[in-house]
């Protein structure tokens, strides 16, 4: 149907995907407390389940049955939201940056819920923006 629609949101696709000093900063953060060592396996199913449960809450969507993936559209957003957890639980120092990118993914989960922004539609349902052309462009009525 619409599987290319949805990514793998997994704890190995973020190790990869992680930027090398936040890699760094965690895996030493890991060294330093053993007893987290599940934090980012919770993590990540978190941030699956909000991304999921926002495409889910539109009727319109058409969602993907594996509880691994995110919608494409979404994938950035939900690696940034889960990098910003990741370090605030860490202790790491955040720039004003990560804030607003935090924002930008907030913002992109409320347009989906709303219905404004529609990631994964269910097929011959128009996507978020769309456009249909007038049937006769040369008449102005």
């Amino acid at each position: 149907m619409l599987e290319g629609a949805w990514t793998v949101f997994s704890v190995a696709r973020v190790l990869e995907a992680l930027p090398s000093d936040v890699r760094a900063h965690y895996q030493q953060w890991l060294v330093t407390y053993p007893d987290k060592s599940g934090r980012l396996e919770a993590l990540v199913e978190q941030v699956q389940q909000l991304f999921r449960m926002a495409v889910a809450s539109n009727p319109e969507n058409w969602m993907d049955p594996d509880p691994e993936r995110v919608p494409v559209t979404g994938y950035q957003h939900a690696l940034n939201m889960l990098i910003f957890n990741l370090m605030m639980e860490t202790g790491a120092q955040l720039v004003p940056e990560v804030y607003t990118l935090m924002t930008r993914a907030d913002i992109w989960l409320r347009l989906v819920q709303r219905g404004s922004v529609t990631p994964s539609p269910r097929a011959g349902t128009m996507g978020s923006p769309s456009y249909v052309p007038p049937e006769n462009p040369g008449v102005l009525l």
